[in-house]
């Protein structure tokens, strides 16, 4: 593959193989084993791991580099996997040992210990260097949670280091910047930026779009559902009605930029006739692989417990997509669903802390804003419609029953995969791009549209969302229904 072949090529390095690697359940790694090339010093982990991240993307840079003699081979000359040895902690890329320094470093550095399984851990280590990865991250802010320390998931992989996350939780704390439980900050992104909104899906929670947000130079946040909602009587009216607040706690005036995914389209749709009501501007309002409510497939008549199955299989895989479907399987087999969370926890599926309980009322928001969303009935808005789609079958409408409500103003731009895939690496890089190039457009027209003779403070008030040198990486076309 092409971690292979880039690791083949670089200096001391005579064979490689790379795998991934599950030792501890739930928690698969890409390992590179190498085979060191005669008379060259064997290269150290760090150096691999440097090297292959100037030429590969972060997921596909494995978290730990075995120097072997040479690689195991079976009888037929094959490659022996089975023979390939786990990791030991110099097989990650640690650097020169320094102590954490003060109880935040020390807090922080106890909670590495755990998730990462080592024996001990420096203020300048990096954490995915360590072989952390994106559900570790999710875990991490949990625990941090848990000794009082709030940051959002995009700081973690913009400052890898105890030393950098503790930097960073003392200036928020200093700032005060304790938000409203609605509002998740996602990416703090360029300030000088507008920023975009991001609303639940019916799961209420906003997890789904940290890949994305890397690809954002904006400000991104997540509006977020809450457990007192369960079984309160809310429409998709009813909600947006308060999150019209939420959005205004950060950005008190217009134009908004509004996006969802799934179920949260929907929602983000509604906040935006509310917002153009209230008589503000709603510069970009996307959809990502969002079917409009009249064309949702009816949901069957399920039974409670038969709910909860299917949300747990649903919920495991929402919080790890490269969850193999026959190892969720062996669910069905233990027979009732206290066993089922209990094996999800051990096998680090779900948080240590996720109960049965935590299911029931999961479930419950899972069915009601799903209803909520099927009942909601969208209005014609007077601005463009963003619908970005998974692969469409042959035969199925593209604009997922929107070009009946949105007509001339509907934008299509095909971003691949499936339904869940679409917010996931690799495609999530491209849907950043179109977002950014959809938000860019907007900026454009804007200005293009700004009477000449309008104040220069008024024209170039319309330009603030675009941070400096970033563009987006295509304009959309102008068409009605065209895909980008």
């Amino acid at each position: 593959g092409e971690i292979e072949a880039q690791l083949d090529r670089l200096p001391g390095v005579a064979k490689c193989a790379v795998l991934a690697r599950e030792d501890r359940p739930g928690e698969k790694r890409l390992v590179a084993y190498i085979a060191a090339a005669p008379d060259q010093p064997a290269p150290a982990a760090q150096q691999l791991r440097q090297a292959l991240s100037q030429l590969l993307p972060d997921y596909m840079v494995p978290a730990a580099y075995v120097v072997l003699d040479a690689l195991p081979l079976t009888p037929n000359g094959k490659l022996d996997r089975k023979a390939l040895p786990a990791p030991e902690a110099d097989a990650y890329a640690q650097r020169s040992y320094q102590p954490p320094q003060g109880p935040v470093e020390q807090a922080l550095a106890r909670i590495w210990i755990e998730l990462l399984q080592l024996e001990r851990v420096g203020r300048r280590d990096n954490f995915f260097e360590l072989g952390g990865h994106s559900l570790l991250v999710v875990r991490m802010i949990e625990a941090m949670r848990a000794v009082g320390l709030e940051l959002d998931v995009q700081t973690i992989f913009r400052a890898p280091t105890i030393e950098a996350i503790a930097a960073e939780a003392r200036q928020q704390e200093q700032g005060n910047a304790l938000l409203a439980r609605h509002l998740v900050p996602i990416s703090a992104g360029d300030k000088a930026s507008r920023p975009l909104f991001f609303i639940h899906e019916p799961t209420g929670q906003v997890l789904s779009y940290a890949k994305v947000s890397r690809h954002l130079a904006m400000p991104v946040y997540g509006v977020q559902a809450v457990r007192d909602d369960v079984g309160q009587a809310l429409s998709v009216e009813a909600l947006a009605r308060r999150y019209v607040d939420v959005v205004r706690a950060v950005q008190a005036k217009g134009p908004y930029r509004l996006c969802g995914w799934s179920g949260g389209g929907i929602f983000a749709y509604e906040l935006a006739r509310q917002l153009l009501a209230g008589g503000e501007a709603v510069e970009f309002l996307g959809m990502i692989d969002s079917t409009h409510p009249l064309h949702v497939a009816p949901i069957p008549p399920f039974t409670e417990e038969q709910r909860q199955w299917q949300f747990l299989k649903l919920h495991t895989h929402y919080l790890d997509h490269d969850l193999d479907e026959q190892a969720v399987g062996v669910l069905d087999r233990l027979g009732s669903l206290d066993a089922a969370v209990a094996h999800c926890r051990q096998a680090g599926w779900l948080p240590p802390g996720f109960s049965v309980e935590e299911l029931a009322w999961r479930t419950a928001m899972f069915t009601q804003f799903g209803a909520a969303c099927v009942a909601y009935r969208p209005p014609p808005l007077p601005i463009a419609l963003h619908l970005f789609t998974a692969e469409v079958a042959p035969g199925k409408d593209p604009s997922m029953g929107w070009a009946e409500v949105a007509g001339a103003s509907l934008r299509l731009a095909l971003i691949g995969g499936d339904h869940f895939t679409i917010v996931e690496e690799p495609l999530a890089g491209k849907l950043g791009a179109a977002i950014g190039a959809a938000i860019d457009a907007a900026i454009d027209a804007a200005i293009e549209a700004a009477p000449a003779n309008a104040p220069r403070r008024a024209r170039s008030a319309l330009g603030p969302g675009r941070p400096a040198g970033r563009g987006g990486a295509g304009r959309s076309s102008g068409g009605s229904t065209s895909r980008t």
